[in-house]
């Protein structure tokens, strides 16, 4: 993961959560994009051109290997392209995640919705199978 730096800000020892992330399946690099609500999502690289998102609590050590983006299967290309992290648990337990990406200067959504279950995950109503399973 790149260098991120943690203190316990009350000053009495360690954080309460240790950054190594040694509970993510090994990737090559670990970005991490956004947060919310506890919750992190990462960009997990498996090599240089390959690589998927994941959101985790780094709190339960719990984590959600997303399904590739119709965009990310067909290789995307030269557009930017980000993504952010949306969570309340005071209002669900789904998060979501949505992946912008801009063509002809027109941001484009192309996934939200989320949810794991015994089944795969869920994206928009179409179940596919863990992608870390």
């Amino acid at each position: 993961m790149e260098a991120r730096h943690f203190v316990n800000v009350s000053g009495r020892g360690r954080p309460l959560v240790y950054p190594s992330f040694s509970f993510l399946p090994r990737f090559e690099s670990i970005r991490m994009v956004d947060s919310c609500g506890g919750l992190l999502l990462c960009r997990c690289f498996e090599s240089s051109d390959a690589s998927r998102y994941v959101v985790c609590n780094p709190a339960t050590e719990e984590l959600v290997a997303l399904p590739e983006s119709s965009y990310d299967a067909e290789g995307g290309g030269e557009e930017e392209m980000c993504a952010r992290l949306g969570f309340d648990p005071d209002v669900s337990s789904q998060f979501h995640v949505f992946q912008f990406v801009t063509d002809a200067r027109l941001w484009l959504v192309l996934r939200s919705t989320l949810r794991k279950s015994e089944n795969g995950i869920t994206v928009s109503g179409i179940t596919e199978p863990d992608p870390l399973t």
